[in-house]
């Protein structure tokens, strides 16, 4: 996701802002599959409506939020110095993950009951705020935010980066713009 983020930054054509902008959605739907196993390795199943609730609920939130940062940015510097930032922010965060994600340990006990005996519950259910307060589901549920900020963010400029980079004037950018979200 950062790279492609970065050749967003410094394309020049259409051409290129188009296939880094489709880059982007790949990175960024691919991040589902991801989030779904760590789930699937941290949780018991009786939990996995929980986690995937906060995932979705902080995904839409992160939409929202980057619509009025993307707003407020805009007013103070570059399009292509938001998305250097974005960049960096992207790696710290894979870097961060790396670091904080567990890593070649059994699952939780709870996950490993569950999977040992399939359809029996281990234990008494956790509490909506037990399974809130996990520090690895926290941890994915900030990485899906930011890469949702950085793609729906920057589906908000999509326009402005065609008049800018394509020469185009606003009605043909918000036309062409429309193209964008399927790339």
């Amino acid at each position: 996701l950062a790279l492609s983020t970065i050749a967003l930054a410094a394309a020049t054509t259409k051409g290129a802002l188009l296939a880094a902008w489709a880059a982007m959605t790949v990175c960024m739907s691919g991040s589902w599959a991801a989030e779904s196993k760590c789930v699937a390795r941290l949780f018991a199943p009786e939990q996995y409506a929980g986690c995937f609730a906060m995932l979705a609920a902080g995904g839409r939130l992160a939409s929202m939020g980057a619509k009025i940062a993307l707003g407020v940015l805009l007013a103070t510097t570059t399009w292509r110095s938001i998305l250097y930032v974005g960049a960096a922010v992207v790696a710290g965060g894979f870097a961060l993950a790396l670091a904080l994600l567990p890593r070649g340990q059994a699952p939780p006990p709870a996950a490993a009951a569950a999977a040992a005996a399939p359809g029996t519950r281990s234990g008494p259910r956790p509490s909506k705020l037990a399974i809130l307060a996990d520090p690895a589901l926290l941890l994915q549920a900030g990485a899906l935010m930011g890469a949702t900020c950085m793609c729906n963010g920057l589906e908000n400029m999509v326009a402005l980066l065609l008049v800018e980079v394509g020469g185009l004037d606003a009605a043909a950018a918000s036309v062409g713009s429309a193209s964008f979200p399927a790339a």
